[in-house]
């Protein structure tokens, strides 16, 4: 078990609340008038009616991801493309279908991700086959007591080289071993988590980026350790990813990434101006800890992925504040500089 796992638990499962109330009380409505049925039987009947409603009414646990998989072949040559046929269909039995953590997941709870394996090339004539491709790896999570998702993690591995065998029929799974393709699969699993974990506690996701962590050191002199390795790729690489998620450094962005989502987005119904506050205090971290590690690979992925978001909620921000916040803004994230004066623009035109 996690050591913040009841913590966790107790956050995910107060969120819940927060969107569950009204089917809940449509529920208990329901069960109300089926116990005043139940009544009507004799108590022999009565408790096996009892037993029968308690077992539909009981929580089903399940996997931790619902991920679904992609792929795109238009490079690969007939031969290539045929050998992948089954590949889509064990990929995501492999990441849905084994437990990842001893939390207690139901159906509703599944973590929503996705995978899109861009292939690049292939090498029929090894056995097994060898293939290349960039891998889009997407994350999200509802924005509670809404109909709103929010992107958790979004990221593009440029750097992908493994083996696939057809003919296998499904991927074994041994954190302990490095195997290029159920390895890659792990680490981005552990990843995945890592950051759900990390929007509903702080640090939450501490214990699943220290498994991806081991996963990175077990790859060693292997020939497909392309993209795992901390110079590859000029810091773009999987063991960089994962290192600053483990940096004392940066645990005050880790703070930031679970107030803005818990303490921010998913208030956004009781309080927007308290979440504009919110969102004030966490581009101050952001913009406090670039000042003093530029070019971090942390930092530029939470704004990749936020951006537009941020955008949004800057509406909310009180105009005397919107200033100095606009220009934070453009300091620590000026690729994004358009996006925000667009809304700073509107602003001043009121």
């Amino acid at each position: 078990m996690f050591a913040n796992s009841s913590y966790n638990k107790l956050k995910r499962c107060q969120k819940i609340v927060r969107t569950k109330e009204l089917q809940f009380a449509s529920q208990k409505t329901k069960l109300k008038k089926m116990n005043s049925v139940a009544m009507k039987f004799s108590i022999g009947k009565g408790i096996a009616v009892s037993l029968f409603f308690l077992l539909i009414s009981a929580p089903l646990f399940a996997q931790e991801l619902q991920c679904e998989v992609k792929v795109d072949l238009v490079r690969l040559p007939s031969d290539a493309r045929l050998r992948l046929g089954n590949f889509v269909q064990v990929v995501e039995s492999y990441l849905n279908n084994y437990r990842w953590t001893n939390e207690d997941f139901t159906d509703e709870d599944r973590i929503s991700c996705n995978m899109e394996f861009i292939f690049t090339s292939a090498d029929v004539s090894a056995s097994p086959p060898e293939y290349t491709a960039q891998v889009f790896i997407g994350s999200s999570r509802p924005v509670y007591n809404s109909l709103r998702k929010t992107i958790i993690l979004k990221y593009l591995d440029q750097n992908m080289t493994f083996t696939y065998d057809e003919r296998q029929g499904m991927l074994q799974h041994n954190e302990l071993v490095f195997q290029p393709l159920p390895s890659f699969l792990s680490f981005y699993a552990m990843m995945i988590l890592g950051y759900d974990f990390d929007s509903f506690s702080v640090l939450g996701g501490t214990s699943l980026f220290e498994r991806a962590s081991k996963i990175t050191r077990q790859v060693g002199e292997s020939s497909f350790s392309k993209g795992w390795n901390i110079g590859d790729a000029g810091g773009q690489n999987r063991s960089a990813i994962v290192n600053e998620m483990l940096d004392p450094r940066f645990e005050p962005i880790r703070k930031a990434f679970f107030d803005y989502h818990y303490n921010g987005l998913d208030e956004i119904y009781r309080d927007k101006k308290m979440v504009a506050q919110t969102l004030k205090q966490v581009i101050q971290v952001f913009a406090e800890i670039d000042s003093r590690y530029q070019q971090s690979l942390i930092i530029s992925r939470f704004f990749g992925t936020k951006y537009s978001e941020i955008a949004e909620l800057l509406k909310n921000v009180d105009e005397a504040d919107k200033k100095d916040l606009f220009q934070a803004l453009i300091a620590v994230d000026p690729s994004h500089k358009q996006a925000y004066d667009s809304i700073f623009s509107q602003s001043k035109t009121k």
